[in-house]
């Protein structure tokens, strides 16, 4: 039985380290509610980012194609 049981517990260990490696890397907002109101103003503040940083490239993009 030791065998079996050094073996559980080293899988169990993994796991556990496996389950903290994934937590970390979720993004602390995706833990959140979607229907929250701190989740959709985060969401939408992340998304008019996004929108502000494509347009700029787009804009260099412009100036150095013409």
């Amino acid at each position: 039985m030791a065998p079996v049981r050094a073996q559980r517990k080293e899988l169990e260990e993994r796991v556990f380290s496996l389950e903290e490696v994934k937590d970390k890397k979720i993004p602390f907002y995706e833990k959140l509610p979607k229907d929250s109101p701190f989740y959709k103003h985060y969401v939408s503040i992340l998304y008019a980012k996004r929108m502000n940083d494509v347009a700029c490239q787009q804009a260099n993009d412009d100036k150095l194609t013409y």
